[in-house]
């Protein structure tokens, strides 16, 4: 809740603050915002499956920036766009681990919901009185 109450604080501070970012540098802060994204997302999916790690986390954030600060900034005294690299390699990870999430989330409420339904179905059994007993044996033919 508490991450959330954060979100909006920044969103509201970002939309009152009249802020823009000089035309040299849009090139690193969009890499760096995809970079932190992707950074984002890849614990959030660590968590969900029980792998967080906030060394990891943090030592993956901070060489992601890194990197791609210094990709930016060898390709701009190249004369080369090697920034799209980052973004398009940013760009994959992000979308692989929002689809990894979103797969996970929406088997998570099957599950929940078809162990609801068996509940129910049990319950309802019990009210009835009437418990599944097995259909008596079928005699055997007398010869």
């Amino acid at each position: 809740m508490v991450a959330f109450i954060g979100i909006a604080v920044g969103v509201l501070v970002g939309y009152l603050l009249p802020f823009s970012v000089p035309v040299d540098y849009a090139r690193y802060v969009s890499v760096a915002f995809l970079a932190g994204l992707d950074s984002l997302l890849g614990a959030l999916r660590a968590d969900i499956e029980g792998k967080y790690d906030v060394l990891v986390f943090v030592s993956g954030f901070v060489s992601n920036a890194f990197l791609v600060a210094v990709l930016v900034f060898v390709g701009t005294r190249l004369g080369v766009d090697l920034y799209l690299a980052a973004l398009v390699t940013f760009g994959v990870r992000i979308f692989e681990n929002l689809a990894w999430i979103r797969r996970d989330l929406i088997t998570k409420r099957r599950e929940a919901l078809q162990r609801a339904r068996e509940q129910q179905a049990e319950s309802e059994l019990q009210q009835d009185g009437s418990e599944t007993t097995s259909p008596p044996p079928i005699p055997s033919p007398s010869r």
